[in-house]
């Protein structure tokens, strides 16, 4: 109890893992809770006055873990909102003249928490909801399609015009908002130019919107006649990250929009993904630019909307994606507080109940509805009433079912009848049949490049452009399946509605393996919509070996389009290559194929793939065709000991995946140069935890692999490999052996030192204890002393002692 004198920082209180106080006066909380090296609080509590929580530095202090946190000589509710109760205890002493304070509940009572109120009472205050409806990669799916579960516009409209009604009658405000990606995707898009999905937005009445990349499929002028038409009534459409420069035409875009509901200001604030200018047709884009600083950036303006604009809520619409290569959203979300939630696009991602970043003990929330309207996403944030600042989230999913049983909202429906009559004529033309499903799993074809209908495509790409031996596209340009049955010639252009050329260039043997070795450099990890599907050509790709490594990509061989008569491939020799526009133009990062000289060019693919198909026998697919039976890519991957080095780790942003194989982890380490090219790690930020998943991580020395990852490093556990701390202090070295071996061995003579890092250090806390129990021991022996010396003076002689002190007596 000695401890609990003391008035101590939290950071020395995580700090000191050995003390075992139970009782603490914390006077300054200066790191989160998160942060603690402490874990498990059961049985602890911590004291703290209603002034330190009014300087706590971030926004929100979130106690879990059996914690038992009393604050004292509280006189206001606001306390409330800076505190977050999970699985833990929160007691509340009022000041001596508060009789109650005013507030809404922040705790989870699903998780064994509870608030105590001391000397007064709470009177809980009604909360305010904020419902924000949303949408992401539309991709032009306006019509209901209950085959594949499509909710369509009328749907959507119906559902909105409702819950907007419900909310009017029951005090909460409701916001339709999208992430981008909304007017390109379906023949009834692309042959208007995108208008049609403008005219559908217009018609929802979307609240807020950003732009995605696909949205400047249609060129720079596309994309400004789309932002005039939606904004013209007023700033709905806002993108804070794109830079035009254009003389004429130029793209009059705000980063942010505030709606005014209930008293409450939000800003909505737009960002789209940095590699908008690969994944569109550079050419086409103009003189347009993407920050790719969209931490900063995004950073800039939150701190904008909260500080100058007053802004109580704040929503990010980003079009960057989640758990992506590249920066997502989840990484803004793990960089800065102060964002409540990212409604997100790019990724296709089903988040069914929101996903949660964490920096400090600020919670951002993060959703995404996956693609082609299949489901319809609802957020709910709940506002406290006398602080207008979120104290909760809240995220679902709606399906096709969920929504079927609405009616159909008369105009819109009444659009989309009438657009679909003009284009049916055209879309509806049988061009023929197929006896199998053409595939095209997004995450297979963009991966590792496994899809019928992208083997199909560049065998009609390569029947077409009889000069050329060998047929690429990038995967991201074959959009979707074809199912057995009629092929309609609208489900061709669903397939590639870009309208991109053939274009053959003239490339060396050792160009098309540079292509190969870039285009595949993420082969099996992660999804990138440049990876090459080809017809003509087979090789071998070695994931033992980086993507820089020439051995990586060997035994390449020239084939005719059925895969037969294969001829290796010679470094020296010219050979011509069928691409698409895009990707001789830059698209997708292939900057290096702009110098390669140009054969010939021909008319669209997707006529070359209806003349290819009306040609088949009966005009038939029937899954016999030896362009289905051929192996173009032969995979090499072994198991291998793994190693953690910290000069591997350089890049900021590694992904997390499952792996395909057992690790094998002999030694306890981790080697991130493997897992970079076969697996993907969750770093959100390099001081922050990351986790390997895989199916199955073998230890065969279980105790050396204590020794290497001690137990304030990580643990090992069933089929998880945790590494707690910065990953730059893991070393495969001997020496580094050694220290960690000896992080556990090494023993303190000194009873004032205690282990750490294999030295012994000074236990500063006990040092204080101590010192502490000296002055308190000291000082009760003064106060004896001086009271034996008194009553010494008092039996020698009362009235000398008297005298001498009387002023009365010294006059006379």
């Amino acid at each position: 109890m000695l401890f609990a004198l003391l008035v101590i920082r939290l950071s020395d209180f995580c700090s000191d893992t050995s003390s075992g106080q139970t009782t603490v006066h914390i006077d300054n909380f200066d790191i989160p809770f998160s942060k603690c090296q402490k874990k498990n609080f059961a049985g602890i509590k911590i004291i703290t006055n209603y002034s330190t929580i009014q300087k706590y530095q971030h926004r929100t202090l979130r106690i879990s873990n059996g914690l038992h946190l009393e604050v004292e000589n509280v006189t206001s509710g606001d306390i409330l909102q800076k505190i977050d109760v999970f699985d833990a205890t929160l007691e509340l002493k009022l000041y001596d003249n508060v009789d109650f304070i005013d507030g809404s509940l922040r705790v989870n009572h699903e998780d064994n928490s509870q608030l105590i109120i001391r000397n007064g009472s709470l009177r809980v205050v009604p909360q305010k909801l904020i419902r924000i409806i949303h949408t992401n990669d539309v991709h032009c799916a306006i019509k209901e399609n209950p085959k594949e579960n499509v909710i369509g516009l009328s749907k959507l409209v119906s559902f909105v015009k409702n819950e907007k009604k419900l909310g009017a009658q029951n005090r909460y405000s409701v916001f339709l908002v999208d992430s981008g990606d909304y007017i390109q995707g379906q023949p009834i898009c692309g042959l208007s130019n995108g208008t049609i999905g403008t005219k559908a937005m217009k018609l929802a009445d979307y609240d807020a919107m950003t732009l995605g990349n696909h949205e400047f499929d249609y060129g720079h002028d596309g994309v400004y006649n789309h932002v005039n038409l939606i904004n013209q009534n007023g700033t709905k459409l806002v993108t804070a990250n794109i830079l035009d420069s254009s003389n004429t035409n130029k793209l009059d875009l705000k980063p942010y929009l505030i709606k005014e509901a209930d008293g409450i200001k939000i800003g909505f604030l737009g960002l789209i993904t940095p590699t908008t200018n690969e994944t569109s047709n550079p050419k086409t884009i103009g003189n347009v630019t993407f920050d790719d600083k969209v931490v900063s950036i995004s950073q800039k303006y939150v701190n904008i909307l909260r500080q100058e604009e007053k802004c109580d809520i704040v929503v990010l619409l980003t079009h960057l994606g989640y758990d992506t290569t590249d920066v997502g959203s989840d990484d803004i979300a793990s960089q800065f507080d102060g964002i409540d939630v990212i409604i997100d696009g790019h990724s296709h991602t089903e988040l069914a109940n929101g996903a949660t970043r964490q920096f400090n003990d600020h919670t951002t929330l993060i959703a995404q509805t996956g693609w082609s309207l299949k489901k319809v996403g609802v957020v709910d944030i709940m506002v406290d009433s006398l602080s207008n600042q979120a104290i909760g989230t809240r995220a679902k999913l709606l399906s096709y079912d969920d929504l079927k049983n609405y009616s159909d909202d008369l105009e819109a429906k009444e659009f989309i009848d009438t657009v679909s009559a003009e284009f049916d004529k055209i879309t509806s033309v049988v061009v023929g049949y197929s006896n199998i499903e053409l595939d095209c799993d997004r995450a297979l074809i963009r991966s590792k490049g496994i899809s019928k209908m992208g083997d199909l495509v560049t065998t009609a790409m390569l029947r077409t452009a009889k000069d050329a031996q060998v047929a690429f596209i990038n995967g991201g340009g074959v959009r979707t399946r074809v199912n057995v049955g009629e092929i309609t010639w609208g489900e061709l252009v669903a397939v590639l509605p870009f309208g991109n050329p053939i274009v053959v260039i003239n490339m060396t043997g050792s160009n098309i393996k540079e292509l190969l070795r870039f285009g595949t450099r993420f082969f099996g990890e992660q999804q990138t919509g440049g990876f090459p599907v080809s017809s003509g050509i087979t090789y071998q790709i070695n994931l033992d070996l980086p993507p820089t490594d020439e051995n990586r990509i060997t035994n390449v061989k020239i084939v005719d389009s059925n895969g037969s008569n294969p001829v290796d491939l010679v470094d020296s020799q010219y050979y011509g290559v069928a691409i698409n526009d895009f990707m001789r133009d830059g698209g997708d990062g292939y900057t290096f194929l702009g110098d390669k000289p140009k054969v010939s060019q021909y008319g669209p693919i997707l006529d070359a793939l209806v003349d290819y198909i009306k040609n088949l026998p009966n005009a038939t697919v029937t899954g016999d065709e030896a362009l289905f039976k051929y192996e173009r890519i032969k995979v090499i991957k072994s198991e291998k000991k793994v190693n953690l080095k910290s000069e591997n780790l350089k890049q900021k942003f590694i992904r997390k995946t499952e792996l395909e194989e057992t690790v094998q982890v002999p030694d306890g380490a981790l080697d991130m140069s493997y897992f970079r090219y076969n697996t993907k790690v969750d770093v959100f930020k390099p001081f922050f935890n990351y986790t390997i998943n895989a199916h199955t991580i073998s230890i065969k020395n279980i105790e050396l692999a204590r020794k290497l990852i001690p137990s304030d490093k990580g643990i090992i556990g069933s089929g998880y490999l945790y590494i707690l701390s910065d990953p730059s202090n893991f070393e495969t070295n001997e020496n580094f052996r050694n220290e960690l071996t000896n992080f556990h061995s090494v023993k303190c003579e000194s009873f004032f030192h205690k282990p750490s890092n294999g030295k012994c250090v000074p236990n500063v806390s006990l040092i204080i204890i101590f010192a502490v129990m000296i002055i308190t021991a000291a000082g009760f022996l003064v106060l004896l002393l001086l009271q034996v010396n008194n009553c010494q003076n008092k039996v020698r002689g009362y009235e000398e002692t008297s005298e001498l002190n009387d002023p009365m007596a010294s006059e006379t």
